[in-house]
Protein backbone atom coordinates (compact mmCIF):
# COMPACT_ATOMS: atom_id res chain seq x y z
CA UNK A 1 0.00 0.00 0.00
CA UNK A 2 2.84 2.38 0.89
CA UNK A 3 4.62 1.57 -2.36
CA UNK A 4 1.47 2.42 -4.33
CA UNK A 5 1.23 5.78 -2.57
CA UNK A 6 4.87 6.55 -3.17
CA UNK A 7 4.47 5.63 -6.85
CA UNK A 8 1.43 7.90 -7.15
CA UNK A 9 3.32 10.75 -5.46
CA UNK A 10 6.25 10.22 -7.80
CA UNK A 11 3.95 10.44 -10.84
CA UNK A 12 2.41 13.64 -9.49
CA UNK A 13 5.82 15.22 -8.89
CA UNK A 14 7.04 14.22 -12.35
CA UNK A 15 3.92 15.64 -13.95
CA UNK A 16 4.34 18.95 -12.12
CA UNK A 17 8.00 19.12 -13.10
CA UNK A 18 7.15 18.44 -16.74
CA UNK A 19 4.53 21.19 -16.68
CA UNK A 20 6.98 23.68 -15.17
CA UNK A 21 9.66 22.71 -17.68
CA UNK A 22 7.23 23.08 -20.60
CA UNK A 23 6.15 26.53 -19.43
CA UNK A 24 9.77 27.59 -19.03
CA UNK A 25 10.65 26.43 -22.55
CA UNK A 26 7.64 28.23 -24.02
CA UNK A 27 8.61 31.43 -22.23
CA UNK A 28 12.21 31.22 -23.48
CA UNK A 29 11.06 30.54 -27.06
CA UNK A 30 8.77 33.57 -26.91
CA UNK A 31 11.64 35.74 -25.68
CA UNK A 32 13.90 34.48 -28.48
CA UNK A 33 11.23 35.18 -31.09
CA UNK A 34 10.81 38.73 -29.80
CA UNK A 35 14.58 39.20 -29.88
CA UNK A 36 14.77 37.96 -33.47
CA UNK A 37 12.04 40.38 -34.54
CA UNK A 38 13.74 43.28 -32.78
CA UNK A 39 17.17 42.50 -34.28
CA UNK A 40 15.65 42.06 -37.74
CA UNK A 41 13.97 45.46 -37.54
CA UNK A 42 17.18 47.09 -36.34
CA UNK A 43 19.15 45.50 -39.20
CA UNK A 44 16.63 46.70 -41.75
CA UNK A 45 16.78 50.25 -40.45
CA UNK A 46 20.57 50.15 -40.45
CA UNK A 47 20.52 48.84 -44.02
CA UNK A 48 18.26 51.62 -45.18
CA UNK A 49 20.40 54.24 -43.44
CA UNK A 50 23.58 52.97 -45.06
CA UNK A 51 21.95 52.66 -48.48
CA UNK A 52 19.79 55.78 -48.41
CA UNK A 53 21.74 57.22 -51.39
CA UNK A 54 21.04 54.14 -53.52
CA UNK A 55 18.39 53.26 -56.05
CA UNK A 56 17.79 49.89 -57.68
CA UNK A 57 16.92 49.85 -61.39
CA UNK A 58 15.48 46.74 -63.02
CA UNK A 59 14.55 45.84 -66.58
CA UNK A 60 17.69 47.26 -68.25
CA UNK A 61 19.00 44.94 -71.02
CA UNK A 62 21.98 42.88 -69.88
CA UNK A 63 24.89 41.23 -71.68
CA UNK A 64 27.56 38.84 -70.49
CA UNK A 65 30.49 41.06 -71.53
CA UNK A 66 28.98 44.39 -70.54
CA UNK A 67 31.63 46.97 -69.53
CA UNK A 68 31.30 49.58 -66.81
CA UNK A 69 31.33 52.34 -69.43
CA UNK A 70 28.49 50.72 -71.35
CA UNK A 71 26.48 50.37 -68.14
CA UNK A 72 27.14 54.04 -67.30
CA UNK A 73 25.80 55.15 -70.67
CA UNK A 74 22.61 53.09 -70.20
CA UNK A 75 21.94 54.59 -66.77
CA UNK A 76 22.67 58.15 -67.90
CA UNK A 77 20.21 57.72 -70.77
CA UNK A 78 17.49 56.57 -68.37
CA UNK A 79 18.08 59.47 -65.95
CA UNK A 80 17.94 62.04 -68.77
CA UNK A 81 14.57 60.66 -69.88
CA UNK A 82 13.27 60.81 -66.29
CA UNK A 83 14.41 64.26 -65.07
CA UNK A 84 15.46 65.96 -68.31
CA UNK A 85 19.21 66.13 -67.65
CA UNK A 86 21.97 63.91 -66.38
CA UNK A 87 22.91 63.54 -62.71
CA UNK A 88 26.20 62.64 -61.12
CA UNK A 89 26.43 59.30 -59.38
CA UNK A 90 29.12 57.58 -57.36
CA UNK A 91 29.00 53.89 -58.35
CA UNK A 92 27.05 51.61 -60.68
CA UNK A 93 27.07 47.82 -60.25
CA UNK A 94 25.12 44.84 -61.49
CA UNK A 95 23.82 42.55 -58.72
CA UNK A 96 24.21 38.79 -59.02
CA UNK A 97 25.44 36.45 -61.72
CA UNK A 98 24.64 36.81 -65.39
CA UNK A 99 21.62 34.82 -66.64
CA UNK A 100 20.68 34.60 -70.29
CA UNK A 101 16.93 34.77 -69.77
CA UNK A 102 16.78 37.67 -67.30
CA UNK A 103 18.41 41.07 -66.72
CA UNK A 104 20.28 41.59 -63.46
CA UNK A 105 19.39 44.42 -61.12
CA UNK A 106 21.49 47.59 -61.20
CA UNK A 107 22.40 49.39 -57.98
CA UNK A 108 23.14 53.09 -58.45
CA UNK A 109 24.67 55.19 -55.67
CA UNK A 110 24.24 58.94 -56.06
CA UNK A 111 26.51 61.65 -54.69
CA UNK A 112 23.68 63.59 -53.00
CA UNK A 113 20.36 62.72 -51.46
CA UNK A 114 18.65 65.46 -53.45
CA UNK A 115 19.64 63.89 -56.80
CA UNK A 116 18.55 60.50 -55.58
CA UNK A 117 15.15 61.80 -54.39
CA UNK A 118 14.57 63.69 -57.63
CA UNK A 119 15.10 60.56 -59.71
CA UNK A 120 12.95 58.46 -57.39
CA UNK A 121 10.10 60.99 -57.34
CA UNK A 122 9.98 60.93 -61.16
CA UNK A 123 10.40 57.16 -61.49
CA UNK A 124 7.09 56.73 -63.29
CA UNK A 125 8.51 58.64 -66.25
CA UNK A 126 10.78 55.69 -67.07
CA UNK A 127 9.83 53.60 -70.08
CA UNK A 128 8.62 50.11 -69.35
CA UNK A 129 9.91 47.50 -68.60
CA UNK A 130 12.36 49.69 -66.64
CA UNK A 131 11.44 50.12 -62.96
CA UNK A 132 13.14 52.20 -60.27
CA UNK A 133 12.85 51.28 -56.58
CA UNK A 134 14.50 52.01 -53.27
CA UNK A 135 17.40 49.88 -52.08
CA UNK A 136 15.62 47.88 -49.39
CA UNK A 137 16.85 44.86 -47.39
CA UNK A 138 16.45 41.38 -48.92
CA UNK A 139 13.87 40.37 -46.31
CA UNK A 140 11.72 43.39 -47.11
CA UNK A 141 12.12 42.78 -50.85
CA UNK A 142 10.92 39.20 -50.32
CA UNK A 143 7.89 40.34 -48.32
CA UNK A 144 7.01 42.99 -50.90
CA UNK A 145 7.04 40.31 -53.59
CA UNK A 146 4.53 38.31 -51.52
CA UNK A 147 2.35 41.39 -51.20
CA UNK A 148 2.37 41.92 -54.98
CA UNK A 149 1.32 38.30 -55.49
CA UNK A 150 -1.57 38.80 -53.06
CA UNK A 151 -2.58 41.95 -54.90
CA UNK A 152 -2.79 39.99 -58.14
CA UNK A 153 -4.95 37.41 -56.37
CA UNK A 154 -7.33 40.14 -55.12
CA UNK A 155 -7.66 41.54 -58.64
CA UNK A 156 -8.41 38.06 -59.94
CA UNK A 157 -11.11 37.70 -57.25
CA UNK A 158 -12.87 40.81 -58.56
CA UNK A 159 -11.50 43.61 -56.37
CA UNK A 160 -10.75 46.93 -58.06
CA UNK A 161 -7.49 48.81 -57.68
CA UNK A 162 -9.24 51.45 -55.55
CA UNK A 163 -10.38 48.77 -53.09
CA UNK A 164 -6.88 47.39 -52.51
CA UNK A 165 -4.71 49.28 -50.02
CA UNK A 166 -0.98 48.53 -49.66
CA UNK A 167 1.15 49.53 -46.66
CA UNK A 168 4.67 48.66 -47.77
CA UNK A 169 6.43 49.68 -44.56
CA UNK A 170 4.14 47.69 -42.27
CA UNK A 171 3.72 44.98 -44.93
CA UNK A 172 -0.06 45.03 -44.73
CA UNK A 173 -2.50 44.63 -47.62
CA UNK A 174 -6.27 45.28 -47.36
CA UNK A 175 -9.12 44.49 -49.70
CA UNK A 176 -12.74 44.86 -48.62
CA UNK A 177 -13.05 43.50 -45.09
CA UNK A 178 -9.95 41.29 -45.33
CA UNK A 179 -6.58 42.41 -43.98
CA UNK A 180 -3.36 40.45 -44.44
CA UNK A 181 0.10 40.96 -42.98
CA UNK A 182 3.36 39.44 -44.19
CA UNK A 183 5.53 38.15 -41.32
CA UNK A 184 8.88 36.45 -41.98
CA UNK A 185 7.94 35.51 -45.52
CA UNK A 186 4.46 34.20 -44.58
CA UNK A 187 1.20 36.00 -45.22
CA UNK A 188 -1.38 35.82 -42.42
CA UNK A 189 -5.00 36.90 -42.16
CA UNK A 190 -5.47 39.42 -39.35
CA UNK A 191 -8.53 38.84 -37.16
CA UNK A 192 -9.93 42.06 -35.62
CA UNK A 193 -10.19 42.23 -31.83
CA UNK A 194 -13.76 42.17 -30.46
CA UNK A 195 -14.24 43.92 -27.11
CA UNK A 196 -17.35 44.10 -24.95
CA UNK A 197 -18.38 47.01 -22.74
CA UNK A 198 -20.44 47.04 -19.57
CA UNK A 199 -23.03 49.69 -18.66
CA UNK A 200 -22.74 49.07 -14.90
CA UNK A 201 -21.34 52.02 -12.91
CA UNK A 202 -17.91 51.72 -11.30
CA UNK A 203 -17.66 50.23 -7.84
CA UNK A 204 -16.35 53.46 -6.32
CA UNK A 205 -19.51 55.28 -7.48
CA UNK A 206 -21.73 52.71 -5.76
CA UNK A 207 -19.70 53.03 -2.57
CA UNK A 208 -19.96 56.85 -2.59
CA UNK A 209 -23.71 56.65 -3.11
CA UNK A 210 -24.11 54.22 -0.21
CA UNK A 211 -22.00 56.44 2.07
CA UNK A 212 -24.02 59.54 1.12
CA UNK A 213 -27.32 57.73 1.80
CA UNK A 214 -26.01 56.72 5.22
CA UNK A 215 -25.10 60.33 6.07
CA UNK A 216 -28.52 61.53 4.91
CA UNK A 217 -30.26 58.99 7.13
CA UNK A 218 -28.15 59.91 10.15
CA UNK A 219 -28.73 63.66 9.76
CA UNK A 220 -32.41 63.56 8.90
CA UNK A 221 -33.52 64.18 12.52
CA UNK A 222 -31.60 67.42 13.04
CA UNK A 223 -33.43 70.75 12.58
CA UNK A 224 -30.85 71.89 10.04
CA UNK A 225 -30.81 68.62 8.18
CA UNK A 226 -27.52 67.50 9.77
CA UNK A 227 -26.54 65.51 12.80
CA UNK A 228 -24.63 67.39 15.53
CA UNK A 229 -22.75 64.24 16.45
CA UNK A 230 -21.21 64.12 12.98
CA UNK A 231 -20.16 67.76 12.83
CA UNK A 232 -22.75 68.94 10.30
CA UNK A 233 -22.67 72.47 8.89
CA UNK A 234 -25.38 74.97 8.11
CA UNK A 235 -25.22 76.70 4.74
CA UNK A 236 -26.96 79.87 6.00
CA UNK A 237 -24.44 82.65 6.84
CA UNK A 238 -24.39 84.94 9.88
CA UNK A 239 -25.90 82.53 12.38
CA UNK A 240 -22.87 82.26 14.71
CA UNK A 241 -23.46 83.40 18.31
CA UNK A 242 -22.00 83.40 21.78
CA UNK A 243 -24.83 81.39 23.27
CA UNK A 244 -24.26 79.54 26.55
CA UNK A 245 -24.97 75.91 27.16
CA UNK A 246 -25.63 74.43 30.60
CA UNK A 247 -24.40 70.91 31.30
CA UNK A 248 -26.11 69.58 34.45
CA UNK A 249 -26.24 73.06 36.01
CA UNK A 250 -22.74 74.24 34.94
CA UNK A 251 -22.26 76.88 32.27
CA UNK A 252 -19.73 77.01 29.48
CA UNK A 253 -19.28 79.97 27.14
CA UNK A 254 -17.81 80.52 23.72
CA UNK A 255 -17.98 78.43 20.57
CA UNK A 256 -18.53 74.77 21.20
CA UNK A 257 -17.79 71.63 19.28
CA UNK A 258 -20.73 69.31 19.09
CA UNK A 259 -22.58 68.81 22.40
CA UNK A 260 -19.72 70.15 24.60
CA UNK A 261 -19.45 73.89 23.89
CA UNK A 262 -21.75 76.85 24.18
CA UNK A 263 -22.51 77.04 20.45
CA UNK A 264 -22.85 74.04 18.20
CA UNK A 265 -20.96 73.77 14.90
CA UNK A 266 -23.96 74.61 12.75
CA UNK A 267 -24.12 78.15 14.19
CA UNK A 268 -27.66 77.70 15.59
CA UNK A 269 -28.62 79.98 18.52
CA UNK A 270 -29.63 77.90 21.50
CA UNK A 271 -32.34 79.17 23.88
CA UNK A 272 -33.80 77.52 26.90
CA UNK A 273 -37.17 77.48 25.20
CA UNK A 274 -35.88 75.68 22.14
CA UNK A 275 -36.55 71.95 21.89
CA UNK A 276 -33.49 69.93 22.67
CA UNK A 277 -31.81 68.44 19.60
CA UNK A 278 -30.38 65.66 21.79
CA UNK A 279 -32.02 62.47 23.03
CA UNK A 280 -33.39 62.55 26.61
CA UNK A 281 -31.06 61.89 29.50
CA UNK A 282 -30.96 58.34 30.72
CA UNK A 283 -31.56 58.20 34.48
CA UNK A 284 -29.61 54.95 34.76
CA UNK A 285 -26.39 56.51 33.44
CA UNK A 286 -25.70 59.72 35.44
CA UNK A 287 -22.89 61.93 34.33
CA UNK A 288 -21.85 65.10 36.18
CA UNK A 289 -18.64 66.53 34.81
CA UNK A 290 -17.35 69.86 36.04
CA UNK A 291 -17.40 72.94 33.82
CA UNK A 292 -13.66 72.69 33.33
CA UNK A 293 -13.60 69.00 32.52
CA UNK A 294 -12.09 68.15 29.13
CA UNK A 295 -13.47 64.61 29.08
CA UNK A 296 -16.05 63.95 26.37
CA UNK A 297 -19.33 62.41 27.61
CA UNK A 298 -19.87 58.82 26.54
CA UNK A 299 -22.36 58.34 23.77
CA UNK A 300 -24.68 55.36 23.61
CA UNK A 301 -26.92 54.50 20.68
CA UNK A 302 -30.45 55.74 21.34
CA UNK A 303 -29.65 57.53 24.62
CA UNK A 304 -27.51 60.41 25.92
CA UNK A 305 -26.38 61.74 29.29
CA UNK A 306 -26.59 65.42 28.21
CA UNK A 307 -29.43 67.86 28.87
CA UNK A 308 -30.00 71.55 28.37
CA UNK A 309 -30.28 73.69 31.43
CA UNK A 310 -33.25 75.86 32.17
Amino acid sequence: MASELSLANLKTVLKENNTDLTNTIKSEVLKLNNTVVRVTNENEQLWREVNKLNLVISGVPDSEYESREDLGVKIDTIIVKIVGESRKFDTITRVGKFLKNSARLIKVRFLSISDRDEVYDNRYNAERPTYINEDIPPTMRRDHAIMRQKKKQFIKDGFGLQQIKMDWNRRIIRAGEETYKVVDGNIKLLVPNITTTSNSPPQSQNQNTTHQNFQNRVGSGHPNGTNPYYGGSDSSPGNHTNAKLTINGSRGSGRGHGPRGGSNQVGHRIHASDPSPFPPKSPSLPFNPSATSSARPPHFLGQSSLSLGN
